[in-house]
């Protein structure tokens, strides 16, 4: 398998521009803070280096070797560069998918952290999405077979997987959740019978990372010579995962990684090896157990660690990711155009680049880091954030007794409607919820969050709205029950006029705060 990916790039803008930056402006700011020209010179570069090369080769590949097979799995921000900056290797994609025997994953659209968002796997669940839409328009392909960026994984993401109608998907195969059982099988989800084919890193690597050091044992690595590894290798199958620009990007086409390629499928059918796609090897072979990985051990293939740690394992890097995360439900809210902003800021990448990381796992961080230090990444990548937060809260703001209304809370956001002995009764995602849920909450309930000030607070602090807030202060009435119908009213009221109190609501004014 070959992921593709090319991430964003951001500007360093100046301390001057961020310090006159207002929220009336926020939108043609917002569309400045890419480096678009840096972007188009290093898709070129790696297209002429890797991409067109070798997708030629493997046109070739699959028209003298009848029975080679491969797969891809391209984020759809690579998407949209090569429609921009080759339309001739898309339309080398097209013949390939149009051949039958090359798979397309479907992953998340921008290559991003969206599964370890701490606000659910809503948005992880809409990007799955919006790539396979992307497939389908851009390539003429449905994908059947699903993976998640940099193959972060647990028992969560796989359900979700299933429940989205997926078969097959895969992962690392990690030591510590394999304990001494084999990657070169197929396992079945912890939870659901989604297939999962896991990644033999130790090979990947040989080819990823090893292939052009001469320090490495095993130097030179020639086609026969990894031909015989597979074949000696154990299990039903051997499962190969490396990024697309190791040909010809990461190593040279001097080092003779392009003849490597070429040459692989001829060593291979010589010694019996037969080639299957995901789907293929995820519906024919049966599975020999469970991978069983809980959401506090999460996954990836990334670093030693072989975890989330390498974009989420310093503070800064949750700093930021924090940050981003507490903007959804605004962003969602306001729809448009800053969804698509939002978006681009949770890549990978750009929290790889803020690793503080040392030995093995820092030397990868640092090779493919474009910025001086982890501290310049996140600076850069901070100062961008803030723009995008003024604008949001700014448009926020502006329309707030409209927006307020259509702000949708993760369960971390949401309002928490308790008993009187401390048990959880619901939990309110919106206004337009509680409004709803009044009908059946008891009178008693409502009031006593209302003298307690529980409702204000989360009206004032998580959906921006301090009036509203203070007009709750005021429904209370000795009366749980008229508690409970000025409450009523007065969300009826904002919800159709968005002005003012209802003249209807009824106060005792011993009650009166």
């Amino acid at each position: 398998m070959f992921e593709v990916h090319q991430p964003i790039r951001l500007k360093d803008l100046k301390e001057a521009l961020v310090e006159s930056f207002s929220s009336e402006r926020s939108v043609n700011l917002l569309n400045n803070i890419y480096d678009a020209e840096l972007e188009e010179k290093i898709f070129k570069k790696v297209s002429k280096r890797c991409y067109l090369d070798a997708t030629l080769l493997i046109k070739n590949l699959l028209t003298e070797h009848p029975s080679f097979k491969v797969v891809f799995s391209l984020s759809g921000l690579w998407l949209e560069q090569t429609e921009k900056f080759s339309p001739t290797l898309l339309d080398m994609l097209k013949e390939l998918a149009s051949t039958g025997r090359v798979e397309f994953l479907c992953q998340t659209y921008y290559h991003g952290l969206s599964s370890l968002n701490p606000n659910g796997l809503g948005e992880f669940r809409e990007q799955i999405l919006l790539h396979k839409k992307a497939m389908e328009e851009k390539l003429g392909y449905t994908p059947t077979a699903v993976e998640n960026t940099e193959l972060i994984y647990n028992n969560d993401i796989g359900r979700k997987f299933w429940d989205m109608g997926f078969k097959v998907a895969i992962a690392e195969g990690v030591e510590r959740i394999l304990k001494g059982r084999s990657p070169h099988h197929v396992y079945s989800t912890y939870g659901c019978d989604l297939r999962l084919l896991l990644r033999d890193y130790k090979m990947s690597d040989d080819i990823g990372f090893r292939f052009s050091n001469r320090m490495w044992d095993q130097y030179p690595l020639t086609a026969d010579k990894y031909a015989s590894w597979v074949d000696s290798a154990d299990g039903d199958l051997v499962f190969i995962a490396v990024d697309y620009e190791t040909f010809g990007e990461h190593h040279d086409r001097s080092t003779g990684i392009l003849e490597f390629l070429k040459w692989l499928p001829v060593n291979l059918e010589r010694r019996g090896v037969s080639f299957s796609t995901v789907t293929e090897a995820g519906k024919n072979l049966e599975p020999v157990g469970v991978f069983d990985v809980p959401p506090w051990d999460t996954i990836s293939w990334a670093d030693v660690e072989k975890d989330k740690s390498a974009w989420l394992g310093s503070e800064m890097q949750w700093r930021a990711f924090n940050t981003y995360s507490w903007l959804e439900p605004y962003i969602k809210a306001l729809g448009k155009h800053h969804i698509e902003h939002w978006r681009r800021f949770g890549v990978s990448d750009l929290y790889h680049y803020m690793a503080m990381k040392h030995d093995a796992s820092g030397e990868v961080h640092t090779y493919f880091n474009p910025f001086k230090t982890p501290v310049a990444a996140f600076g850069v990548y901070m100062k961008a954030l803030s723009l995008l937060e003024c604008a949001v809260i700014g448009e926020y703001l502006r329309g707030r007794d409209s927006n307020a209304w259509k702000v949708r809370c993760p369960r971390p956001l949401a309002f928490r409607v308790y008993d009187g002995e401390g048990n959880e009764l619901t939990s309110i995602d919106g206004l337009k919820h509680l409004l709803d849920s009044l009908k059946d909450l008891p009178p008693e309930i409502v009031a006593r969050h209302i003298e307690r000030g529980d409702l204000q607070k989360w009206i004032k602090e998580v959906l921006l709205w301090g009036e509203l807030a203070e007009e709750v202060d005021r429904t209370a009435g000795e009366d749980p029950e008229i508690t409970a119908e000025n409450l009523l009213k007065l969300l009826k009221s904002k919800r159709s006029n968005g002005e003012g109190v209802s003249k209807n609501i009824r106060r005792e004014p011993k009650a009166i705060r």
